[in-house]
């Protein structure tokens, strides 16, 4: 990272958003909500929901989108033209890199995961560690880790085209709050990476659940 943080010092985020916007040759502005995307490229993954109104959102609401992913070619060419027509407000790396997710973790204000479905998914609680809100479908891990504007943003919708209202309405909340209560959006971070998901946690509310040791 370009600078190491924690909750006591979550002010130094900023500077990872800094060297994330200028490694992918971004405009280099810390008021421009950063959004970003670390996944497999794939229709599970909610990327049918995201094709047509992708362009749109870069265009209107005044984002940056940071992906990280491989997947389908569909969607390879996809964001590939999307980085052609926006190179200033997207960085696209059609790779994987475990490094490089730890620095768009780090630099990103948002992680957007409108998976269609995610018995786990590990993506949303890397992200509240990093002080990176996730904004989820509610849904299987997702609805069971991240919490509706406590630690991030969920939304739910069962038609395709339900949910991908109830996307842009969530994501328009969002930047919203962002734009205009960032007092609440830092408790919210600061909520966010308290979480714990560890084993062990879980392993102690199950011996709490089959009364095995006192609550």
């Amino acid at each position: 990272l370009a600078t190491c943080y924690d909750r006591e010092s979550l002010d130094r985020k900023v500077d990872n958003k800094l060297a994330l916007q200028r490694e992918g040759q971004m405009t280099v502005d810390p008021s421009i909500p950063l959004v970003a995307i670390v996944s497999r490229l794939a229709d599970q993954k909610g990327f049918d929901l995201l094709e047509p109104i992708v362009e749109p959102l870069l265009s209107e609401a005044g984002i940056q989108l940071a992906l990280l992913g491989t997947g389908d070619q569909h969607y390879h060419d996809l964001f590939r033209r999307l980085g052609d027509r926006h190179p200033e407000q997207t960085a696209i790396a059609l790779t994987f890199d475990v490094a490089l997710a730890q620095r768009i973790y780090a630099g990103a204000d948002m992680f957007l995961m409108p998976s269609r479905y995610e018995p786990c998914g590990l993506g949303q609680m890397i992200a509240m560690r990093y002080g990176c809100l996730p904004l989820v479908h509610d849904i299987g891990g997702l609805h069971d880790t991240v919490q509706d504007m406590r630690t991030g943003f969920v939304y739910s919708g069962q038609s395709r085209v339900g949910a991908r209202r109830a996307l842009l309405d969530t994501l328009d909340r969002a930047l919203e709050l962002y734009r205009t209560d960032r007092t609440r959006w830092q408790k919210m971070q600061l909520r966010a990476m308290e979480m714990r998901f560890a084993w062990r946690t879980a392993a102690e509310e199950y011996l709490k659940l089959y009364g095995l040791v006192r609550p």
